[in-house]
């Protein structure tokens, strides 16, 4: 997945320490909206509650955000101080692929860059406070634009497999918000251009 090498690995740690101390404060929970909603549906999964009696709509349906929200609570409970896990690890996962791919087009200092654009989003503070889907969907987003990158430098035999984790990172994309259904043409193009091959296309 990654080239290893001592300075890709030390300018990733640095990028992502940096990350999490520019984003150590996070906003309060907002504790009447859809993030704190999504929170107690997870919830719901391991307290046996009455899913009937639950609020079904779009929001609990984005399931690219509520299967991560899910594994948090289970390995770090179902407290606040838990709630901000899940969108700052996700948010964070972005920084290495982002890296990855600034070396990629321009060399190291291009993904110190890029990497460092991400850290300074002024909407990567709400991303990473609130349970909302937009940080997920930029890390899925990230990860399939990584893979295909590899698969278009991949040998013949070694496409499948990156191919394949650009399909699951594209559907799961799309099941943390409906949107993301939108970068589908790009992708589709790209994978076009890269391979022209229907069968990969459709897969």
């Amino acid at each position: 997945w990654f080239e290893y090498s001592c300075p890709d690995a030390l300018a990733i740690a640095g990028l992502v320490a940096l990350f999490l101390f520019v984003h150590r404060f996070v906003d309060g929970i907002d504790v009447g909206g859809d993030a704190i909603a999504k929170w107690q549906f997870v919830r719901q999964w391991s307290y046996a509650n009455e899913f009937s009696d639950a609020r079904w709509d779009h929001h609990m349906a984005r399931m690219g955000v509520h299967v991560v929200t899910w594994l948090v609570q289970k390995l770090f409970g179902t407290n606040w101080r838990s709630y901000y896990i899940g969108p700052m690890f996700m948010v964070a996962l972005q920084l290495p692929f982002v890296y990855l791919l600034g070396k990629r087009f321009a060399g190291r200092l291009g993904g110190v860059l890029a990497a460092l654009v991400v850290t300074y989003l002024p909407s990567v503070q709400l991303a990473v406070s609130q349970l909302l889907p937009d940080g997920f969907v930029g890390a899925y987003a990230v990860i399939g634009t990584y893979l295909l990158v590899r698969l278009k430098e991949a040998a013949p035999p070694r496409r499948l497999p990156w191919l394949l984790g650009l399909s699951f990172a594209a559907f799961v994309g799309y099941l943390a918000k409906e949107t993301f259904f939108f970068f589908y043409p790009g992708f589709v193009v790209a994978l076009w251009l890269a391979r022209r091959s229907l069968r990969d296309v459709a897969i």
